[in-house]
């Protein structure tokens, strides 16, 4: 918003009125720039008072008029001298695409180039030769064979080119009078013309230059690493020649630049022939195939860069004057601005005020969006919650700390880990309208349509016609089980093994009235188990954060135990030469403690032979024997090789195969050597 501040001056005395135009605008300028850096403090005071609300937090903090200078100090900028032998009015394209064509001087190889004209002198007028920047010592100015002197006759300024008789001079008035000299450099458009689209420089008509001779071109030129337009939303038309993005802006891009595609049956370069509206351009050649509105592809559209902060997230207009600007550009067509660099189609524009030795290329930015990382730092961090920032981030925290404020409930959980495995919720209340296999549309109480997409895999949990609340969960994904919704989940889903370390090492096991029974009853009432489903992990994602919410947001008197959900199936063929075979279609083949391959026969909790002194040899190896139990005799109860051994405590909690029996105290079981260590389990 551009502000005036001529009001001001209906405030003044009249005395004010009676300064000329130029000096009211110098006063105006001077308190428009107050004004603007007090709008700058007020924006700065409401975006602090906004960030205490995670309702409102602002995303984005904003900057207002910026000042951006392209210079040797935000870029990184060298000297180019080429020699180029022009032919003709031919146009001629410089080495490096970012030239600075406010650099850029044309010269001979010895930067001395001799000229001579006629000039007609009036008493003490100042006349101006063709050329300025004139080389000291090599002014002569003559009449025939009679030369005339510097500073009796005549007077030059070297760096203008102007000329004047001085009061006492012999120089005859109304004469031409041969005046030769060298100078450094031809003049831009009246030698020499530049095109900065198309980095070209070329000879015009009435120069100087000479044709086919070689002359000096210098300048300097940006090689700041830049970046470029990039698109997922391409398209290849009908005619193989058009390529369309509806998505993007191409308005900035000129003709020449080179357009690479990244996926599909296209991938390769094409060099742009034309920009034919703002979303569609055409190459030269052909596309191999058309191709549908998926393709990523990038565009060399922005070569020239400068360094900026690193945490600018977003400009959205840049222009070369705060009032009523010559030249602007609008992000993402003109430029572009990604971790701390930006990139813009050409240069940024020369200063026109100003002493011309102290002009930078600049540009203002009205608004400057900043990422402070503001949701995060004042909410996210209080429950180890990070994300990109983002409208979405804040939403999914606008969530989370809802589930907080309203309670620990079975739904709250769900829709929490919901928000962090990044899975469709209600942004807002509001009515079902549609849902098909991927969609969801939601129309809220402003009558917006907000469509949700589901995942593969997933279903949707609602139906066209319900009512849903903010922050409701839309698909399946997700699952608590507790004893409310699952009776026995304890024992049927985590069995004797599951619940292990929920016990004390003076806790008595087995079967029949032992504490690790009684824990089977007991932990049903004070534990749940959250679970995904595989299908609804689409992302890398952090366990930890589930594990940090769930922590944070389960009553003090539970405990839970985390886990993914695979389901998985498979076909299975059996022959047999010698006819069918009959395949009990029953057989559970899931892979549960209490149902596996290895003990579907043998019950979880029915054994041949339990103790309580069993004892890992330290010293033993699997050739000599490694378990010890004094108080049993294995071959008395025929274990031996293929047995299986189950060890409920210590370090080597588990199922271990017998490899030989040793004696009828001894055997040697698969625990490696490398591991043994002294226990009595």
């Amino acid at each position: 918003m551009a502000l005036s501040s001529g009001f001001l001056w209906r405030f003044l005395d009249d005395v004010w009125d009676l300064l000329p135009t130029e000096d009211r605008e110098l006063f105006e300028t001077y308190w428009l720039g107050f004004i603007r850096a007090g709008g700058n403090l007020q924006q700065k005071i409401l975006e602090g008072n906004a960030s205490l609300m995670v309702e409102n937090v602002p995303v984005f903090l904003t900057e207002r008029w910026n000042k951006y200078t392209m210079n040797d100090e935000t870029a990184d900028i060298f000297a180019k001298t080429e020699q180029i032998a022009f032919s003709g009015l031919t146009l001629t394209t410089l080495v490096y695409e970012t030239a600075f064509f406010h650099t850029l001087v044309v010269t001979n190889t010895t930067s001395n180039i001799v000229y001579s004209e006629t000039v007609k002198f009036f008493d003490d007028s100042v006349r101006n030769l063709r050329y300025g920047k004139l080389v000291a010592n090599t002014i002569a100015v003559k009449l025939a064979e009679k030369q005339f002197t510097a500073g009796r006759d005549f007077i030059i300024n070297e760096i203008t080119g102007e000329i004047q008789t001085t009061p006492n001079s012999r120089i005859p008035n109304d004469v031409l009078i041969s005046v030769s000299y060298g100078h450094q450099e031809y003049t831009l458009d009246l030698d020499y013309e530049v095109d900065q689209d198309d980095v070209t420089v070329a000879r015009i008509s009435g120069t100087t230059i000479p044709d086919g001779v070689a002359v000096n071109v210098t300048y300097s030129y940006n090689a700041t690493p830049t970046l470029s337009l990039q698109g997922t939303n391409g398209a290849v038309l009908l005619d193989l020649a058009t390529f369309e993005d509806t998505s993007q802006n191409f308005g900035g891009i000129t003709t020449g630049k080179t357009l690479t595609v990244l996926t599909g049956t296209n991938v390769g370069t094409y060099t742009i022939n034309a920009v034919l509206t703002s979303t569609r351009l055409q190459i030269g050649g052909l596309f191999l195939a058309q191709q549908e509105g998926d393709i990523s592809y990038t565009i060399n559209a922005f070569p020239h860069a400068m360094r900026i902060v690193s945490n600018i997230e977003s400009i959205p207009v840049l222009q070369n004057l705060i009032t009523d600007p010559e030249v602007t550009f609008v992000e993402d067509v003109d430029f572009r601005v990604s971790n701390g660099i930006l990139a813009s189609r050409k240069a940024l524009p020369l200063q026109t005020i100003g002493p011309a030795e102290k002009r930078d290329l600049i540009m203002w930015a009205e608004v400057t969006k900043v990422d402070a990382q503001t949701p995060y730092r004042n909410f996210g961090v209080l429950i180890d919650f990070f994300r990109e920032n983002s409208e979405e981030y804040k939403l999914a925290l606008q969530g989370l700390w809802y589930t907080f404020w309203t309670g620990s409930t079975q739904g709250n959980l769900r829709t929490g880990l919901h928000i962090l495995m990044g899975l469709p919720y209600a942004r807002n209340a509001g009515s079902v309208v549609d849902v098909t296999a991927t969609t969801i549309e939601i129309e809220d109480d402003r009558g917006q349509i907000l469509t949700y997409t589901i995942p593969d895999s997933l279903v949707s949990e609602v139906a066209r016609g319900d009512t849903v609340v903010r922050f409701e969960r839309l698909t399946n994904g997700v699952e608590i089980i507790d004893r409310i919704n699952t009776p026995g989940f304890v024992a049927s889903r985590l069995g004797r093994a599951g619940i292990q370390r929920f016990l004390t090492s003076n806790a008595s096991k087995g079967p029949g009235s032992t504490d690790e029974t009684k824990a089977l009853t007991l932990l049903e009432n004070h534990l749940y188990l959250p679970r995904i489903l595989a299908e609804a992990v689409t992302s890398v994602i952090s366990v930890q954060e589930f594990l940090t919410y769930l922590n944070n947001m389960k009553p003090h008197w539970t405990e839970f135990l985390f886990s993914f959900s695979v389901s998985e199936s498979e076909t299975i063929t059996v022959a047999e030469d010698g006819g069918p075979l009959d395949v009990d279609p029953n057989l559970n083949l899931t892979t549960s403690v209490a149902s596996n391959e290895f003990n579907q026969v043998q019950g979880h909790d029915s054994h041949l032979l339990t103790g309580n002194f069993g004892h890992v040899l330290g010293a033993g190896s699997q050739a000599a024997g490694n378990f010890e139990d004094v108080t049993r005799d294995f071959a008395t109860a025929g274990i031996g090789e293929g047995s299986l051994i189950r060890i409920d405590e210590g370090s080597f909690i588990g199922f271990w195969v017998v490899l030989e029996r040793q004696s009828s105290t001894l055997l040697s079981i698969d625990i490696p050597d490398v591991d043994l260590i002294d226990e009595t389990t």
